[in-house]
Order: structure tokens, then sequence, then C-alpha cells
């Protein structure tokens, strides 16, 4: 299956806060995700996550690709996944591929 997703939504904001709703990470944290990673420029990652209990690190996350960041009207994230790993970080300019892991326990958000 292949092909785009598209979706257009209209609010009552400034146009450059709209974008920095999407891409600074603590405006996402605010209202998107409990954790993010956010690489902000072309070929930076785009993840999200968000956790299933909050007495563990389990939880679900949503991993991209920036192909285009042109504050502050474009944004375009492919090469999209969702996935449930287990203690996964994921640091803004690593490659998808590889990962690392994190001590036990549950950093900070």
């Amino acid at each position: 299956m292949s092909g785009a997703v598209t979706r257009s939504v209209l609010v009552g904001v400034p146009r450059d806060r709209a974008f920095d709703a999407f891409v600074e990470v603590r405006d996402v944290l605010n209202w998107l995700a409990d954790g993010a990673v956010i690489g902000r420029r072309a070929g930076g990652n785009w993840g999200l996550g968000w956790y299933a209990d909050p007495d563990s690190d389990a939880g679900y996350h949503s991993i991209g690709v920036i192909e285009s960041f042109e504050p502050p009207s474009l944004l375009v994230v492919a090469d999209s996944s969702s996935r449930r790993p287990e203690r996964r970080r994921l640091r803004p300019d690593a490659p998808l591929g590889r990962s690392t892991r994190r001590p036990a326990g549950r950093s900070s958000r």
C-alpha cells in the first residue's frame, strides 16, 4: 500500500505559532505526546511517544524522517512507522535503523 495522507486544519493562531506546535519539543509535549525527539531540519528525525503504563517504559511510538522543513509553513514527515519498542531511545540525528539503550527506569519528560 502506498500513497500520501494529507490533512489540513485551519486554526486561529499565527502561522509560526502553529508550526512551532509540531516542531518545538516543549510545545509537542504540552499537547500531543509524552515524549518527543525532533531534529529541526530536512533529514532529521520526528519521533513521538506515549506511555502505555505510567509505571513502566513500555509505550507506543511514531517515528519518521523530516523530508521538508521550511518554517513557518511546511513540515513533511516521511517514512513514518508506528510501533511498540521496549526501551528504545532515539536522538534527533540518529539513523532510524540504529537504536541505543537507556538505563532501566523512566527518563524525565
